[in-house]
């Protein structure tokens, strides 16, 4: 910083030897200008007139020592030309003696001055000097290119640098390369008269980021040369914690925004003042343009009187939790949703608000009934099995003593039509009390495939019904159990054989491939390989018959209902299938998939065996008299027992039996149980398990498919005798 006092004179500006050098040409001209007016008038000019011009020239111009030497050249001169013009020696050392006197106060009193005009002008400059030094804020001068010619203490502490090391830096090195077009903005605003406050961003020499309001001034260099001086404040703190309030607030909005549960402030006239949007999406509500016309009071409550009892808890208790209740949304329909909520007062206990969140928990009302309703049908099957369990025993004893009294009865016996009619009568009960046992039960899918040749062949439903059976010459797996598909079979035959008494029916198993076209127009399957049973009056139909219909016709869940098939269309849906109906509802056709890479059950050999020991356990005194009396009449010797405990007595008395044939639910103990028992004490012991559920009792976990099976009741003699055959052969 230079004082402007000091630009009156070129003193310190200019090297000594030039001053001297200026201090000639003076004393040169102001003898060439003696001469010439010597010679212009004709008349002698006093050389010490010029002479002390020039003198006072070199004092203003060239500085002390240059004076002192131009007074000596004008003194040389003067002398010289007041003797050339004859002038006396006495009077020429006056005159110069007084001209050297002159000239010397005149050299040394201006160099007084010019030294204490300088002294007072520093003084002057010097605590400007020391409050831009001392300045808390830090400040630069640069000129046009950007090169610092000045800067304070503070400006270097902020950048990380020594004072000494800004001057001659350009103050782009400072700037972060994507600030460098807005500053260069800046600087051409400041130089056309613009100016501004702004924030700044610079950079330290050790990469970091400090931030700096600026304003900036267009100032004089010397010789005129304009700069630009800045002040910048460090506001780097600031910037951090604006930052911090940014990010707080950001975050804030994204849980606000983003929360999963509807978040509100409500005044408590009903306005909603805020709402996010799951809120929004919960009311059905487009944007918050409409959440201005909503009044919570009017609009939402499906129970008027929910609001004023929630007003009320709030004023009493400040707040409430998990509060279930109704509203309507803008579409109409009804929500069910919990809330929390709480009440934010002013400084004198003013109500300012209420704010809460809303969770719609529809789904889970709606999966909660579900869940209600399935307890209860639950129950109901439990019931339901229970009766058709104890109503199976009931069924096992009528239609096995008919059975026994129909063969001792003559073809002419008068008593023959009754019992006859007692036996349809019981097998209706039977079908029945089925449906009652699948309706009781939670279908499993099957752990391995069934051959349905062979359940079609070993099919008691197929039997009573008097069905002609046609078995496919390849195997048929399917997923399915035997058990599954008794009631397919009897099902659908006793709904062919209501609408056509006087039909002779047929099963026939057959393989057929489903394309993507025929699965296209019945909707009700994927293309494939398909195991097909069909039942009805086939004649001479298969089921490739039933592709040529431009729409197949498949059995709906509604048909089924009407057609009274709901229990078998259940069963077939269970096994991954479907049904198509004939012509008139003559013949029904079961799809199932057919089990790739499966295990298949073979039919196995069922030789006629007799005179083997049976050890029958069965608690009810009715139906082991029955079950003995249809052994003993196929040729078996029967051991029978009421209880486990007296079958353990017989088992540890008698020395060996070839079959156990027990009930799966006795008093105090299960069938398997018993089984378990037996078997340490006969080894691979065949057990045949028999109950009243249509479900196997997990008999195979006792040794296998070979040495356990399962009967269920009520069954025949005939029944009975075939299951008995096939566990014995598999003995051989």
């Amino acid at each position: 910083m230079r004082s402007p006092s000091l630009k009156l004179t070129v003193i310190g500006k200019q090297p000594e030897w030039v001053r001297i050098l200026l201090a000639l040409v003076a004393c040169a001209l102001a003898i060439a200008l003696e001469l010439l007016i010597d010679r212009a008038t004709g008349d002698i000019v006093f050389p010490f007139l010029t002479g002390f011009a020039a003198l006072i020239w070199c004092v203003v111009w060239a500085g002390a020592r240059p004076s002192i030497v131009a007074m000596a050249v004008l003194t040389g001169w003067s002398i010289f030309d007041l003797h050339r013009h004859g002038a006396p020696v006495a009077g020429i050392f006056a005159r110069c003696a007084i001209f050297l006197l002159e000239g010397t106060l005149v050299s040394v009193g201006s160099s007084l001055i010019r030294r204490a005009a300088r002294e007072t002008a520093l003084n002057d400059t010097s605590w400007h000097r020391q409050l831009v030094e001392t300045s808390a804020e830090g400040i630069w001068v640069h000129d046009e290119r950007g090169v610092i010619t000045y800067a304070n203490a503070k400006i270097a502490e902020m950048l990380g640098v020594g004072a000494e090391g800004l001057a001659g830096r350009n103050v782009e090195e400072f700037f972060l390369p994507e600030d460098q077009s807005v500053e260069r903005i800046r600087a051409a605003n400041l130089r056309q008269g613009r100016r501004e406050q702004f924030d700044r961003r610079l950079r330290r020499t050790d990469g970091s980021e400090v931030w700096a309001l600026t304003s900036c001034s267009l100032i004089n260099l010397s010789d005129g040369i304009p700069g630009l001086l800045s002040m910048m404040t460090d506001i780097t703190e600031r910037k951090r914690a604006e930052y911090a309030l940014r990010r707080s607030e950001e975050r804030f909005r994204n849980l606000f925004e983003g929360v999963l549960e509807g978040v509100y402030q409500s005044t408590p006239d009903g306005r909603i003042l805020a709402a996010n949007p799951m809120l929004l999406q919960m009311l059905g509500l487009a944007n918050e343009a409409e959440m201005n016309d909503v009044n919570i009071a009017h609009d939402l409550y499906v129970d008027k009187q929910i609001r004023p009892r929630l007003l009320e808890q709030l004023e009493r208790d400040g707040g409430f939790q998990n509060v279930e209740y109704e509203l309507r949304r803008r579409d109409g329909q009804i929500i069910t949703v919990l809330e929390n909520a709480r009440v934010v007062r002013d400084e004198t206990g003013g109500v300012l608000y209420y704010e809460g969140t809303l969770t719609d928990i529809t789904p889970r009302k709606r999966i909660e009934e579900q869940l209600r309703q399935a307890q209860k049908v639950e129950a109901l099957g439990r019931l339901a099995g229970s009766v058709a369990q104890d109503f199976n025993n009931i069924l096992t004893i009528i239609t096995g003593f008919a059975q026994l009294a129909l063969s001792e009865l003559p073809p002419s016996h008068a008593a023959r039509s009754s019992t006859e009619q007692v036996l349809q009568a019981a097998d209706r009960a039977m079908a029945l009390t089925r449906q009652l046992l699948l309706f009781s039960r939670r279908q499993t899918p099957a752990e391995k495939s069934l051959d349905l040749n062979f359940a079609l062949d070993q099919s008691e439903a197929a039997r009573q019904g008097g069905l002609t059976v046609s078995l496919c010459s390849e195997p048929a797996p399917v997923y399915a159990k035997q058990e599954q598909i008794e009631p397919i079979v009897r099902g659908l035959s006793d709904n062919v054989r209501r609408n056509f008494p006087s039909a002779s029916l047929e099963a026939r198993v057959e393989l057929t491939d489903l394309d993507e076209e025929f699965c296209w127009r019945c909707g009700a399957a994927q293309p494939g390989r398909y195991v097909v049973l069909s039942i009805g009056n086939l004649r001479s139909a298969t089921a490739a018959d039933l592709f040529a219909q431009p729409v197949p016709a498949v059995l709906r869940a509604g048909e089924s209902t009407a057609t009274g098939l709901s229990a078998t269309y259940a069963i077939v849906a269970e096994c991954g299938g479907f049904i198509l109906t004939g012509a008139s509802r003559a013949s029904f056709h079961v799809f199932l998939p057919w089990a790739v890479a499966a295990e298949v059950y073979a039919m196995p050999p069922a030789p006629v065996l007799a005179g083997e020991t049976i050890l029958l356990v069965e608690d009810e005194p009715l139906i082991r008299e029955l079950s003995r009396d249809m052994l003993e009449r196929q040729g078996y010797r029967v051991i029978i027992a009421s209880n486990a405990k007296e079958a353990e007595q017989i088992s540890g008395s008698t020395g060996s039996f070839d079959l156990l044939i027990t009930d799966t639910v006795m008093p105090n103990i299960t069938g398997q149980e018993l089984a378990r028992r037996l078997r340490t004490v006969h080894p691979g012991l065949k057990v045949l398990f028999i109950s009243g559920y249509a479900e196997n009792p997990q008999t195979r976990e006792e040794g296998g498919p070979e040495g356990s099976a399962f009967l269920q009741k009520p069954f025949s003699a005939d029944s009975l005798g075939r299951k008995i055959r096939q566990m014995l052969s598999r003995a051989e």
